[in-house]
């Protein structure tokens, strides 16, 4: 056995750990009354879905249903989807937009909601505090600028008060660097296709429990409506007013659910 076996060799311990089988902690299933339930809020929704041909949206259907678990194991298909179908294109969704414009009309807005005031990017003088004070100093040096040892604060202020040393070293490598990290990310695709799947994956939901508490003899008057955040409270009412046969989640990123206590 040579050294550099000695330092190779395999442990018995990690390498039996590595060869059992655990069985899946978290496999979803759903109860077959699910799918068609499912079915049906996808391709109402959907509807009401620009920009994806009637085609894609057949293959969006087929992708869900086709995971272990249908609509239900988000993990199987969330990813997928978006990156095959929303990403990086136009589309838009007429219930959310709706909405949207109720909510501008009113100046308010449920609890959870599309972000109204995306954060700005950073600025100059946040630029140079996460330079280092050498990466600064580099770039004074080489424009004939020599400084003694100075404090940080000063060392910005001295930059800043001189536009041609300012822009030297805001263009300089690491400041592009650091700015382009600190660029605000915020994609308001993502963000109204997780409304998009959350909604109908929960009206789903609502729906198929609708249905089994029909068949027990209970009807939506003997269930209580259960609302998350209370300021949601005149939303629902609105919606509730136009449609009173609606399926929460009653607008999207509303989290209400019918719930029916046997006491």
């Amino acid at each position: 056995m040579s050294l550099f076996d000695f330092f190779k060799r395999k442990n018995p311990i990690k390498e039996e750990k590595a060869k059992r089988q655990y069985p899946m902690l978290f496999a979803v299933k759903a109860p077959p009354e699910l799918r068609p339930a499912f079915d049906k809020i996808f391709f109402e929704t959907m509807k009401d879905v620009d920009g994806l041909s009637k085609a894609e949206k057949m293959k969006i259907h087929k992708i869900i249903s086709g995971c272990e678990g249908g609509h239900l194991n988000q993990a199987g298909y969330y990813n997928l989807v978006y990156e095959q179908f929303f990403k990086d294109r136009q589309w838009s969704w007429g219930e959310l937009e709706r909405w949207q414009c109720r909510f501008d009309e009113l100046g308010e807005y449920p609890a959870r909601w599309l972000r109204r005031v995306p954060d700005r990017d950073i600025d100059d003088v946040g630029v140079l505090h996460r330079l280092r004070v050498s990466d600064i100093k580099g770039v004074l040096l080489s424009l004939g600028v020599e400084l003694p040892k100075v404090k940080k604060d000063d060392l910005i202020n001295f930059v800043m008060a001189d536009a041609e040393l300012k822009d030297a070293v805001l263009n300089s490598q690491n400041a592009i660097e650091i700015r382009e990290k600190s660029k605000f990310r915020w994609n308001r695709n993502e963000e109204i296709y997780g409304f998009l799947i959350r909604t109908m994956s929960f009206r789903a939901n609502s729906l198929c429990d609708e249905k089994r508490r029909a068949q027990l003899g209970i009807n939506r008057t003997d269930c209580n409506l259960s609302i998350t955040f209370e300021e949601d409270r005149k939303f629902i009412d609105i919606a509730l007013t136009e449609n009173p046969n609606a399926y929460p989640p009653f607008f999207p990123g509303d989290l209400s659910f019918y719930r029916w206590d046997a006491n």
